[in-house]
């Protein structure tokens, strides 16, 4: 399943000690039936099943793990992600996160809409560990609103 070809979408996902979260953000983005999209977890050195975890969701999604091997910021972790993105467009799913339904179909649709659009935004949940929802991203820019050729924020929740 890892062999696709051109992704559409890279989703760079920068996990540590992450193995009460995994499995509910990963399931929410294999939950979107998208077969385009590759998912590039950074690891930064964790001392729980987190990599256990995800090596499981290889055969699942096309998901690459890069090991760090110490800990380390989520931001060098996720610009190592980022290094490593063969989509054409790319996302970030932090490991405490649930995506949406229909967030990916949105997305395509926005894309084909608008494929000059630099940023697009959309709300996703934080959950705890025994994965019940604590709260919402929600992008700190105003909301339903078109701020220019370039930034379109997408109404979330």
């Amino acid at each position: 399943m890892n062999t696709i070809n051109h992704p559409w979408l890279t989703v760079v996902m920068p996990v540590y000690n992450g193995e009460n979260y995994l499995e509910r953000a990963l399931g929410s983005v294999l939950a979107q039936g998208d077969r385009d999209v590759e998912v590039i977890a950074v690891d930064g050195g964790s001392t729980d099943r987190t990599v256990e975890i995800l090596e499981s969701y290889t055969t699942r999604l096309r998901l690459k793990l890069f090991r760090c091997g110490r800990p380390g910021s989520w931001v060098a972790q996720t610009n190592h992600g980022l290094s490593q993105a063969r989509g054409d467009y790319a996302c970030f799913l932090h490991q405490d996160d649930l995506w949406l339904k229909d967030r990916l179909v949105t997305l395509r649709r926005l894309v084909a809409k608008a494929p000059h659009v630099t940023m697009f935004r959309h709300s996703s949940w934080f959950i705890d560990p025994a994965g019940r929802r604590v709260g919402t991203w929600r992008c700190p820019l105003p909301g339903d609103v078109e701020l220019g050729p370039d930034l379109v924020i997408i109404p979330g929740l």
